[in-house]
């Protein structure tokens, strides 16, 4: 969890929706520990276990694209739009507001996959060296994103 100065807890530093706020939990005469039963935060953790926390190697998804927010956004938006958790600031706000960026994230977490998820296969579930050459990451083109706010 990461708990900004104003009370606000969101699951990590990096992803900006708050579920709650410790001090009005705390005003409730809770605790701490009540975030673990916050739904939000519970899905998350499901999700975590479901890549690969604690699980066999062969089992693990690619630990290389482990974030639910960066690497897997389709997730991600899926809960803030279940769970309504507030965004923390203007930008947070507005991002998940705007279909460009959302779309954005999600072509890049799919070219990301492309390029990492053979590696992953590769060199840490069967153990093979991966050529020191990497294939390039092609960047989104900034027409791209915009062409998917206008429509």
């Amino acid at each position: 969890f990461y708990i900004n100065w104003n009370g606000d807890v969101t699951p990590c530093v990096f992803i900006p929706y708050a579920a709650t706020n410790i001090y009005e939990i705390y005003e409730r005469g809770g605790t701490i520990m009540d975030l673990m039963e916050i739904d939000f935060f519970k899905e998350i953790r499901e999700w975590q276990k479901s890549y690969g926390y604690k699980t066999k190697p062969q089992d693990t998804k690619n630990l290389i694209l482990p974030c639910p927010h960066r690497d897997h956004f389709e997730f991600m938006r899926g809960l803030i739009e279940r769970y309504k958790p507030k965004p923390i600031n203007i930008e947070a706000e507005q991002a998940i507001r705007d279909p460009g960026y959302c779309q954005g994230l999600v072509q890049y977490n799919r070219a990301c996959a492309a390029l990492l998820d053979p590696i992953w296969e590769r060199e840490y579930l069967r153990g093979q060296k991966v050529s020191d050459e990497l294939p390039k990451l092609e960047p989104v083109a900034q027409a791209q994103c915009s062409d998917t706010r206008a429509g």
